[in-house]
C-alpha cells in the first residue's frame, strides 16, 4: 500500500444544546473499531502514518476528556461541519417524493 492514505471518519450530528457530549469513551471505542477492521481486513502492511482517522461533528459537542483524547494521538483528529437542520429536511423530503 505504497504512496496510500487510509480514513476512518466517524460522524455525529448531535445538537450543541443537548445534554450528550462526546467523551474520551466515544473517542476510545472509535479507535478500537478502526483497529479492529484495519486487523479483520488484513491491513496490516498499511504504516501506521497511512492511517487517519476523524471525528466529524455538527457543533461544539466534545467535552474535555474528547478533546484530551484527540490531542494525544496525532493520527486522531477532529472537524466541526455545521449542518443547517432544516436543510437537511428539506433535501430529505426531496428524495422520499420523487
Amino acid at each position: 500500500m505504497k504512496d496510500k492514505m487510509i480514513y476512518f471518519l466517524q460522524c455525529k450530528n448531535w445538537s450543541e444544546n443537548h445534554r450528550y457530549k462526546i467523551t474520551h469513551k466515544d473517542i476510545k471505542v472509535f479507535r478500537t473499531e478502526a483497529r479492529d477492521f484495519i486487523t479483520s481486513n488484513g491491513l496490516f502492511e498499511a504504516r501506521q502514518d497511512d492511517i487517519r482517522l476523524r471525528f466529524v461533528v455538527s457543533g461544539n459537542i466534545l467535552d474535555k476528556s474528547a478533546l484530551y483524547a484527540l490531542e494525544g494521538d496525532k493520527n486522531l483528529d477532529y472537524e466541526i461541519l455545521k449542518m443547517n437542520n432544516d436543510d437537511y429536511k428539506s433535501t430529505n423530503q426531496k428524495e422520499h417524493n420523487a
